[in-house]
C-alpha cells in the first residue's frame, strides 16, 4: 500500500531535499520499540530521527520525504509539517519494502536527493559525499554515490561493497548484500546514506523488486551505475539496530551533551 499527504508546495532546490525511511518495526530494541515506531525511540533527550534531520540541517537541507508505514502516526504527529522544527515535510506511507518506497518518493523529486535511513546516527560530511557526486560520479555515469564506511568487525551483517582496483573511492563493481566471509575479502560496508539523481527511477518499479540494497543495488553496481566514497575514519557512525548499539549511541550522545560539544 501507498499513501501520500503533503502540507505545502515546496519549491526545488538542489542540496536541499533528503528522502528519509522511517518504517521500521526494530524487534531486536524491544521492548523499546513496544510501543513506539524504531526510529521514534529516545536519544539523549529526542527521538533518533530528529538527530537524523538535524544532521541534515547543518548542511542546509530544508525539504524531507520521510517514508512510514509500521506506526506511521508515531512519525506524522511529531513532525506534522515541519514548521516547528524549521523545515518542510511531506509523507508517504508505504509498507512494501525499501524498493517500493524509495519509488513512492518519485513525485517529490526533479533534482539529486539525499536518500538515508533514520536509524543510522551519524556525522558525516554531506556537502563531500554531496560534491563527490556532483564533480565525479556523474561523469563516470554513476547515478548513485553510496557513503561507505571502512568497518573492522563483522560485516556480515551489512551491504558490502566492492572497488574497482580496491581503492577507497570509485566505482563499484559489485555489491553483495549481507555477505558470508567466503564471497568478499572487502570490508567497505553501506552506510545507509548516498545521493541519488532522479534517474534512479528507472530502475524502480519491477513488481518483484522488495529490497532496494539487495536487488536494486546490485543492479546498478553491475550497470556501472554506482559511485562510492569512503567516508573519514574518525567519523561517527552507529546502526541503532541492535540494542547494545542503541546503548552505545545513547552514551556517546549523552557525553557529548555534558561537555557541551553539541549533538550531531
Amino acid at each position: 500500500m501507498v499513501g501520500i499527504f503533503h502540507f505545502m508546495v515546496w519549491s526545488v532546490s538542489i542540496l536541499n531535499k533528503a528522502v528519509i525511511l522511517c518504517g521500521g518495526r526494530g524487534t531486536r530494541l524491544a521492548p523499546l520499540t513496544d510501543d513506539r515506531q524504531k526510529c521514534m525511540i529516545p536519544l539523549a533527550g529526542k527521538p533518533v530521527l530528529l538527530h537524523v534531520i538535524e544532521h541534515f540541517k547543518k548542511y542546509g537541507v530544508r525539504e524531507f520525504i520521510l517514508i512510514t508505514g509500521y506506526r506511521k502516526e508515531d512519525v506524522m504527529e511529531f513532525f506534522k509539517d515541519g514548521s516547528q522544527f524549521g523545515i518542510q515535510v511531506a509523507y508517504t506511507i508505504c509498507e512494501g519494502g525499501t524498493a517500493p518506497s524509495l519509488l513512492a518518493a518519485k513525485p517529490w523529486i526533479k533534482e539529486p536527493f539525499f536518500f538515508a535511513y533514520g536509524d543510522l546516527i551519524s556525522d558525516f560530511d554531506l556537502k563531500a559525499l554531496f560534491d563527490a557526486h556532483t564533480k565525479k560520479a556523474k561523469k563516470q555515469g554513476a547515478i548513485v554515490t553510496l557513503a561507505l564506511l571502512e568497518f573492522p568487525g563483522d560485516v556480515s551483517r551489512f551491504g558490502v561493497a566492492e572497488i574497482e582496483d580496491n581503492i577507497k573511492e570509485g566505482r563499484i563493481e559489485k555489491f553483495i548484500e549481507k555477505p558470508t566471509p567466503s564471497e568478499t575479502s572487502s570490508r567497505l560496508i553501506n552506510a545507509g546514506l548516498m545521493v541519488c539523481s532522479p534517474e534512479v527511477f528507472d530502475y524502480l518499479g519491477d513488481p518483484d523488486d522488495f529490497s532496494f540494497e539487495k536487488q536494486v543495488l546490485p543492479r546498478l553496481a553491475k550497470d556501472g551505475k554506482v559511485y562510492g566514497v569512503t567516508m573519514d575514519a574518525k567519523s561517527l557512525w552507529i546502526d541503532i539496530g541492535k540494542y547494545e548499539d542503541y546503548q552505545k549511541a545513547r552514551c556517546i550522545l549523552e557525553k557529548a551533551m555534558g561537555q557541551g560539544q553539541g549533538m550531531i
